[in-house]
Parts: structure tokens; sequence; C-alpha cells
């Protein structure tokens, strides 16, 4: 056994994950029960906007606390390879689903925009109890960064999953604090400017405005989120960081054991994809002389067990072969 400090087991990362999912459930959809609320009696786009992200987001955790237990279910006959993809395919489909939000988002706004513009027809909405929710949201999205940093911490951060929702919760924090700030600017600009004359007053589409500047904040990562994820499910080398953490891992593993073994073993090729708390790693090497088929199992055995200390929850494909990964063997 290697004497580094061993990793959590996919239990242990599956009940953190667990904890901070359902607590970010709750606080979603109250969120957005309160951003419907409040848009009602305010008629700020941007509180209704930031409601339907938040239904989102608590619909993708009711999803995602689901789909994180089928995922580390063992490989069974009908399914040999597992379900690890399945929190690929939640990242790459929640991702869409705000994409898709964004762009109504982008669209019905801009006509509002222009509607405007040609009609000069419009209201002012009540900006004050907007910038009351924002804040609000603010400290709670704070908040809920703190609990899903404090429960991955748990398990030695080996939660990609915790990882990504608290890197969102502090976006969304940052987002409706600037939201809260630009509702308070708007409310304070007085009247009879060049921007608030009777020919043209900003404060009447300023939340369409605001909606727009937040979905041009919003949609990179979703985009970027999606060629991710794309490239992990359609078999791209797209975590180039975790392909030499395995390779580092290999090396150690040979120095360290190079005596109790028989056969000269050579990493011919080796590919790591993440699938949400778990990596699938798959390997190619070719050895020294002959080897029965027990003892490639017990190397198989012996090489997995080494890798879960050093890299955490993996599933692990090991082939004996002189050919990388890509290639096909010469008949």
């Amino acid at each position: 056994m290697s004497a580094n400090t061993a990793r959590p087991s996919e239990a242990a990362v599956l009940r953190a994950e667990q904890r901070s999912l359902r607590t970010y459930m709750y606080a979603m959809l109250g969120l957005a029960v309160v951003g419907f609320a409040v848009y009602s009696i305010t008629r700020v786009s941007a509180t209704q906007f930031d409601g339907v992200l938040s239904l989102i987001n608590a619909g993708a955790a009711f999803i995602a606390a689901r789909l994180a237990v089928a995922a580390v279910r063992p490989p069974e006959p009908d399914t040999p390879y597992g379900r690890l993809a399945l929190e690929n395919l939640y990242a790459l489909f929640r991702s869409l689903m705000i994409l898709g939000v964004i762009v109504v988002g982008v669209v019905t706004n801009t006509v509002k925009v222009i509607d405007y513009l040609i009609t000069r027809e419009g209201s002012e909405p009540e900006f004050g109890l907007a910038a009351v929710y924002t804040a609000a949201v603010a400290l709670i999205c704070l908040a809920l960064k703190w609990i899903h940093d404090r429960n991955n911490a748990a398990v030695g951060g080996a939660s990609a999953l915790l990882r990504v929702e608290a890197n969102a919760s502090k976006m969304a924090a940052l987002i409706s604090g600037g939201l809260c700030a630009s509702f308070l600017l708007v409310a304070v600009i007085p009247e009879g400017t060049f921007l608030t004359s009777s020919s043209f007053n900003i404060k009447d589409i300023a939340d369409s405005i605001i909606v727009l500047v937040l979905c041009a904040l919003l949609v990179g990562e979703p985009i970027r989120e999606v060629r991710l994820e794309f490239g992990r499910l359609s078999g791209r080398r797209a975590d180039p960081a975790l392909d030499e953490a395995v390779r580092a891992a290999i090396a150690a593993v040979s120095q360290e054991h190079a005596g109790e073994l028989d056969h000269e073993l050579t990493l011919v090729d080796a590919c790591a994809i993440s699938r949400g708390k778990t990596v699938e790693v798959d390997l190619r090497v070719s050895y020294s002389g002959g080897m029965t088929v027990a003892e490639q199992d017990r190397i198989r055995a012996r090489t997995i067990e080494e890798l879960r200390e050093r890299i955490g929850p993996l599933r692990l494909t090991l082939v004996f072969s002189d050919y990388p990964i890509h290639a096909t063997p010469a008949v």
C-alpha cells in the first residue's frame, strides 16, 4: 500500500454532495418563489429573470442528487462501463437550459427596449424593493458557497460537483450584488437630466438594460461548460491535467514497487476523463517476458488500489498492449 493519506470513498463524497444539494435545492426554490413575487410587485424584469434561474437551479439540484446516486452504482451486465457519464450529461443539459433562458431573456428585453425607443411609452418600476431582494440573494448565495466549500473540505476536496456549485454560487452572489448596486444607482438618478427627460427616461427601460447586461455576463460560462462536457462525452482528451496526474501517479507506483514485480512494465498511453466525482482512467501498458491472465489481473487490481490512493474515486480500464489507445493493432 502507498504511504499517502487515504482518499475519501465514493460513499463519503456522495454523502457530502447530498447534504449540499438538499440545502441548495430548498434555498433556490425559496428564492425562485420570492423572485416571482417581487416581480409581480415591482415589474422589474431582472427579478423575474433571477427567479427563473433560481427555479432552474432548484430543479437541477433535485436531478443532480438522484443522478449522483445512480452514477456511482457498480457496473452490471446491462451497463458494463457503469453510469459515470450521467453526471456529464447532467452538466451538459443544465448548461443548455441556462443558455435557453439567456436567449429568451435577450430576445424579450431587446424587444422591450426597441418598443420603448419607438413609442416612448413606459413606466418606472419599483427599484427599491428589487434592490432589497437582490441584496438578500447575494448574501444567501455567499452562504451557499460557504456550505459547498465546507462539505467539500470534509472529503478532502474530492467532489468536482461541489466545486462547480461553489463557483456557481459565487458568480450568482457577485451578479446579484451588481444588480443591487445598479438598482440603487438607477433609483437615485435625479429627474430632469438628459437621461430622465420627458422625451426619454432611462428608468422606464433600465430593468431591461440590466437584464441584457446580466445575460452578457452569464453567457460565457454555460458555453464553456457545454464545450467541455461535449468533449468529455465524445471521448476527446478534455482533461489534460488529469492525464498528467495519472501519469505522475503511475510513475510513483512504478518507482515505489519496482522491486516487487517480476516483469518490466512500460506505460504506453493514458487517458483520464472527469466523470463528476469519479475519474475514468484508460491505460495501455506493455511488459517484458510472459504473464498469465491471473498475473495480469493481480497487476490490474494493484493498480486500481494504488491509483485510488493517489487520484481518488476512479474506474480503471487497463489493457496490456504495445499500442496507444487510438491505434489499431497490426494483424
